[in-house]
């Protein structure tokens, strides 16, 4: 199965917020459903969270860190070989993460949904409360750190 399942489903998540309650119905209770946690979206940040969600809700993944986490994804992509680091062009369907605190530390992350010629679309749950798009020249964006290549079926 290819990461077109996995971008369709995020994509089909934009808009979605703590606010209007998609966000914790469609994302933040499949996740608790996986992993048998009680967390809500208003409380927990949940970037990850929608990375994880969309991955179990599509099927679409052989394996995958089922963290809630940012670091500990990211250690999981590094532990498995699956991580590439920033200034490389990243792929349709890769995760990316970011450190907006300037610390070597991921604070983010998102799905890659497209690219074109240098510049990354990207799909991320919690960004300003909601699931919102963000794009970036790979080549000059500061921020990303690298990203996780999922073990698409």
């Amino acid at each position: 199965m290819p990461a077109s399942t996995a971008v369709a489903k995020i994509k089909s998540w934009n808009g979605y917020s703590e606010s209007n309650g998609k966000a914790q119905k469609y994302i933040m209770k499949p996740y608790n459903k996986l992993t048998g946690r009680k967390l809500n979206v208003k409380t927990c940040p949940w970037c990850q969270i929608t990375v994880v969600s969309c991955f179990y809700q599509t099927k679409s993944v052989k394996s995958y860190s089922k963290t809630s986490g940012c670091l500990q994804a990211m250690n999981w992509y590094k532990s498995k070989k699956r991580w590439k680091k920033k200034g490389i062009k990243p792929a349709v369907g890769y995760q990316v993460f970011y450190d907006f605190k300037g610390k070597g530390k991921p604070t983010h992350t998102g799905l890659v949904t497209a690219v074109s010629g240098s510049t990354v679309t990207v799909y991320e749950g919690n960004k300003s409360n909601k699931v919102g798009v963000r794009k970036f020249n790979y080549k000059t964006y500061k921020y990303v750190l690298g990203y996780g290549l999922p073990y698409y079926k």
